[in-house]
């Protein structure tokens, strides 16, 4: 009985190319999630007059901190890290469960098929996320306002003016998120086997 395919270039780095390699996504990960949180933060306005350090037990914490911090903040603090979070999460399972191997075989038990669409919802649903919020940050530049918006640029201006732009701009963050995602993704798995093979 034949084997199934290897990923191509999986477990065939050492550990110190699979350690760089993960050091290298958990960069990627984090500038993401900087961009990401930057971007809910600015069109997310839910309870922005409702600051962390008025809460009753973990208002010091959160006072020492930053004493500005808003529930908003916390908001798109957890709706970026839930978006870098998915991408991986999924391209994890798929490596370890090495569904690349044999999809349809996979996707033939109908636990794998629910499981199969539930991470596809949740995808789209981040995609979405992303797509809608980092539109509305570029089409709130060209909304007449008496405030002036602050960070204005040429290029937001521009992008304000050219909505399909825009909107391929917009959606090119959701793919470059997917795509470092995979990276990471493979970089841990490459290094999770590395490790082993080195028996460490």
């Amino acid at each position: 009985m034949l084997s199934p395919p290897e990923f191509p270039g999986s477990g065939r780095a050492g550990p110190i190319k699979a350690f760089f390699s993960m050091l290298v996504g958990g960069c990627l990960e984090c500038v993401l999630l900087v961009t990401l949180y930057a971007v809910f933060s600015e069109t997310i306005g839910l309870l922005s007059d409702v600051y962390l350090s008025e809460l009753p037990v973990t208002g010091p914490l959160f006072e020492r901190i930053d004493e500005d911090l808003s529930v908003s903040h916390l908001i798109a603090a957890m709706l970026a890290f839930v978006a870098c979070a998915v991408p991986i999460f999924i391209w994890s399972e798929v490596l370890s469960q090495r569904i690349y191997a044999d999809p349809q075989a996979w996707l033939s038990q109908p636990g794998h098929q629910v499981a199969a669409v539930l991470a596809a919802v949740v995808l789209l649903i981040v995609v979405a996320l992303e797509v809608v919020n980092l539109y509305t940050l570029i089409a709130r530049q060209s909304t007449p306002s008496v405030l002036p918006v602050g960070g204005q640029t040429e290029l937001m201006a521009f992008l304000a003016d050219n909505k399909a732009l825009a909107i391929v701009v917009s959606l090119l963050l959701a793919v470059i998120n997917i795509v470092v995602g995979f990276f990471t993704a493979r970089a841990m798995h490459d290094l999770k086997t590395a490790l082993k093979e080195a028996g460490l």
